[in-house]
């Protein structure tokens, strides 16, 4: 927790960005001015705001979905002028962010819930405060990466065959508390046996981020990437076009055994990546955006409105928003953590979710 915590305090990054002017929204009469229609609407904020979005490292997709919301958000009129929103990069990853924010290091961040809303990760208690805004959308997906010479010299495609054949292979993946790892160690779990027992034969585990596995892989040191990505991810893409790799999912004893421990399944459609000739199976995790149940109400009804209100526009460069939709936004099994009350308002008030709180049929 110490560890992890004193990482995630560590700023990297930090964009000071002010939003200014005015912008007109679905629900807002374009012909009045802010102050009129917050009147219309009281949960709308009308002073500035100060947010710490945190993320994981550039390169994955973590960093370039939070990047772009804000700079979505800091764009004329989404919020009130003078509100400053910041990006720290932290080590770890989704999976655990929420301790980041219950931790009161970080006020947004992208979560996937599945492990430390339930049982708890890496030894530390279930989430307790952490709250999200919706489920989100998203194309991702579970991914290996191995480059052909890697099977050419070997036989091996895949970290599957590495595992059965006890072949000690360098896997990278990123650090504790990313999905990565998460993925990584399920892998092994599903096989019977741990990282110690993996690295007991000889085989080599890299912990880093998906920028530096790539340089790895393209200089022969790193043989298998494992990561929990999207479909569309840069590390991934700029990989392909550089160097010989085959980007695959996993088999079907990989892909069930994750579904047991809360993963959802995917098929990767035909083509992606340049690769794929037709889909493949794989699991993912679900996503979504999370904040702590202590955010005043009307910032969390704000940030709600007016990301939902832009689904299809942050969609198009966004993978966070790809095929979400309002219905699917109030998905808790997404989700797994309960909705933060603002967003529970915001989706009441359009209609979305009844005056219990639940999905209007």
């Amino acid at each position: 927790m110490k560890r992890f915590l004193t990482a995630a305090l560590a700023l990297v990054m930090v964009l000071s960005l002010c939003a200014c002017g005015s912008k007109e929204t679905p629900t807002e009469d374009p012909g009045k001015s802010d102050t009129e229609n917050t009147e219309t609407n009281p949960m709308v904020i009308t002073d500035p705001v100060t947010l710490r979005f945190a993320s994981g490292g550039s390169g994955g997709s973590d960093y370039t979905d939070i990047g772009t919301i804000i700079t979505f958000l800091s764009s004329d009129g989404i919020l009130p002028a003078g509100s400053t929103l910041t990006q720290e990069t932290i080590s770890g990853g989704t999976s655990a962010s929420g301790y980041l924010i219950e931790a009161g290091a970080a006020d947004v961040c992208r979560g996937q819930n599945a492990f430390a809303a339930t049982v708890g990760f890496n030894g530390r208690p279930p989430y307790s405060t952490v709250r999200a805004l919706f489920a989100a959308g998203g194309n991702s997906a579970c991914l290996q990466v191995v480059p052909e010479s890697f099977t050419k010299k070997t036989g091996y495609k895949s970290i599957e065959d590495v595992i059965e054949n006890k072949y000690p292979a360098t896997i990278c993946s990123e650090d504790v508390g990313s999905s990565d790892y998460v993925l990584l160690n399920y892998i092994f779990e599903i096989y019977g046996i741990d990282a110690e027992t993996y690295e007991s034969w000889g085989g080599k585990i890299v912990y880093t981020g998906n920028d530096t596995a790539s340089e790895m892989m393209q200089d022969g040191s790193c043989d298998i990437i494992c990561m929990a990505s999207t479909l569309s991810s840069a590390t991934v893409t700029e990989l392909t076009m550089s160097a010989d790799v085959t980007v695959s999912g996993f088999s079907d004893k990989v892909v069930d055994g994750l579904l047991e421990r809360g993963f959802a399944e995917r098929y990767i459609p035909a083509g992606t990546f340049g690769q794929f000739p037709e889909d493949a199976r794989t699991a993912y995790l679900g996503t979504s955006l999370i904040v702590s149940e202590s955010m005043d109400e009307k910032v969390a009804y704000t940030l709600t409105k007016v990301l939902c209100e832009n689904i299809d526009t942050l969609a198009e460069t966004c993978p966070t928003f790809k095929g979400m939709t309002l219905e699917s936004a109030v998905n808790t099994s997404i989700t797994v953590v309960p909705l933060h009350p603002g967003s529970v308002k915001y989706f009441q008030d359009i209609g979305i979710l009844d005056a219990n709180g639940d999905p209007v049929a």
